[in-house]
């Protein structure tokens, strides 16, 4: 799943830089005529063998969550995707366990066809941040292509981070 995903930020990155009309990755007047354009090109390779349903991390690593005036807020993002033939259907994406409360999930299924993914933001938002504490949760991804996957949810905090003063705490 990891190089589905790295082509995943690499295509995403080139239609962002793409230009506009200039179409800088997407048109072969860049690439000597050769090809069909950068994207195209990279959209139709593999060297790795095709997967039913591919998921970008096996754990889902949060980083120290910011304060926003009234809560605690991070987000991270999972790829999930498929490049086999056929349609992967997401029937259910959810938390489980006992700290189900301080996660967010903004998609709750979802259709893939061949060689296309989603991007699943998950978003901890807490209004009181315990970084000693050792989170239990994980994101379960129900679909129709196998068994469901359990992508653990982790929490890497800073040991000393300071809970006492929250107002002062950087606000976006």
């Amino acid at each position: 799943g990891k190089a589905e995903h790295l082509r995943c930020l690499l295509i995403e990155w080139m239609q962002r830089m793409n230009g506009g009309t200039a179409e800088y990755y997407s048109n072969p007047i860049y690439n000597n005529h050769e090809g069909k354009g950068d994207i195209h090109e990279i959209k139709k390779r593999q060297k790795w063998r095709a997967l039913d349903a591919w998921v970008g991390d096996t754990q889902l690593n949060f980083g120290t969550p910011v304060w926003n005036g009234s809560m605690f807020i991070r987000n991270e993002y999972l790829y999930l995707g498929r490049r086999n033939s056929g349609t992967l259907r997401i029937h259910r994406i959810a938390i489980s366990a006992s700290d189900v409360d301080c996660f967010r999930v903004d998609t709750s299924s979802a259709t893939i066809e061949n060689g296309e993914y989603v991007r699943v933001k998950v978003t901890y938002i807490a209004p009181i941040h315990c970084p000693n504490k050792k989170l239990n949760a994980n994101l379960v991804i129900h679909h129709n292509a196998g068994e469901k996957i359990n992508v653990p949810l982790f929490m890497n905090c800073q040991e000393n981070f300071d809970t006492s003063n929250q107002q002062q705490a950087h606000v976006f």
